[in-house]
């Protein structure tokens, strides 16, 4: 980040990225509660009314905002996001252990 910062004489863009970066993670983990009611409907400890549907909307609503997020900011948020979710997923796929 002091790098980037270095570079661009700008704090905005490290916001922008973290920001970014917590939409789509609020959006991954509403995606994974559904995953998880959908193929694991026995072990729920607990249940929420209309569960499904809020994870829905909650998965909805940020990946709509970290859309509009890359799409509203410099160019280099977005190369920044893409970059790190890409990584993220390559990391996820050789290393993370299948359950």
């Amino acid at each position: 980040m002091l790098i980037l910062i270095t570079l661009t004489k700008s704090f905005s863009i490290p916001l922008y990225v973290a920001a970014g970066f917590d939409s789509f993670m609020y959006a991954l983990i509403g995606y994974s509660a559904l995953w998880h009611i959908r193929h694991e409907p026995t072990n729920i400890s607990f249940r929420i009314k209309g569960g499904s549907i809020i994870y829905l909307i909650i998965t909805i609503m940020f990946t709509l905002i970290g859309i509009l997020l890359l799409l509203t900011t410099p160019p280099e948020v977005a190369i920044i996001i893409v970059l790190g979710i890409l990584l993220l997923i390559i990391y996820a796929r050789l290393k993370v252990k299948r359950l």
